[in-house]
């Protein structure tokens, strides 16, 4: 599975949170937070939605992802290969954006280290072809070991939260009752 849309309720309070609680970054960057960062902390609705699916137990951090115009490489999130999906809740400026998701048809791959505590698998020497493409309207699970890059081709930053789990979701959860 590439990905799924799930419902989440309250979902627009949950993107104010987040937009309102968080600073912007001079550039793009992913930054990771613990569980019970200040950010996660306040945002009751998500919280009380994890808790509801019995996940919230399984939290590891959330990760923030801020996007200026560009395209990332095409990568895969190294570090979460036994835990490969996570939710990911559109923030802010994501309608015209899109995440699209990658094969290897040959080549070689090699592993980036980009800031302290990510890494990720780089394709810039493989050829590639997209399979598919994710335009988020509203949260979705996201197989994160699948290749993929984020295209936002607007004028203005793109943010988006990824929630990480310490388990495999396929492990703890029917994916379907989401």
């Amino acid at each position: 599975m590439l990905y799924k849309f799930i419902d989440i309720p309250q979902l627009e309070e949950i993107q104010q949170h987040f937009l309102k609680e968080v600073p912007r970054w001079p550039s793009s960057d992913h930054r990771n937070f613990p569980k019970d960062s200040e950010y996660l902390a306040g945002c009751t609705p998500l919280i009380e939605y994890l808790e509801k699916v019995n996940l919230w137990r399984y939290v590891k951090y959330i990760g923030i992802l801020q996007i200026y115009p560009h395209v990332s490489p095409i990568h895969v999130d190294r570090g979460e290969e036994n835990t490969p999906y996570a939710i990911n809740i559109p923030v802010y400026n994501y309608i015209d954006t899109h995440v699209a998701f990658y094969e290897v048809v040959s080549g070689e791959t090699s592993i980036a280290k980009t800031t302290e505590d990510t890494q990720w698998t780089d394709y810039s020497t493989a050829e590639m072809k997209e399979i598919d493409r994710i335009y988020y309207h509203k949260a979705a699970i996201f197989n994160t070991q699948v290749p993929h890059h984020v295209c936002n081709y607007t004028d203005d930053v793109r943010i988006s939260v990824s929630i990480r789990f310490t388990k495999s979701l396929i492990d703890v959860i029917d994916l379907d009752s989401l």
